[in-house]
């Protein structure tokens, strides 16, 4: 297959133990892969995660070869 792609959610709740601060934090993201070649892999990343007080975004890429 020469392109493959997923997307994902994800929900967490981060309580700590040494305050009474909770944190409610969800994750967007999807990816998507693309062989260039026989032994050649370029993927891409990409991720949201949302909370009340901010947003944090990121992109990453990989590019793979395998001997």
């Amino acid at each position: 297959m020469k392109l493959d792609g997923d997307i994902y959610f994800r929900k967490v709740d981060y309580n700590y133990f040494d305050s009474e601060t909770i944190v409610k934090q969800q994750y967007y993201g999807a990816s998507l892969s693309y062989r260039i070649a026989r032994k050649l892999i370029l993927n891409v990343v990409g991720e949201l995660a949302t909370t009340d007080e901010y947003d944090n975004y990121r992109v990453n890429a990989r590019l793979t070869k395998n001997f």
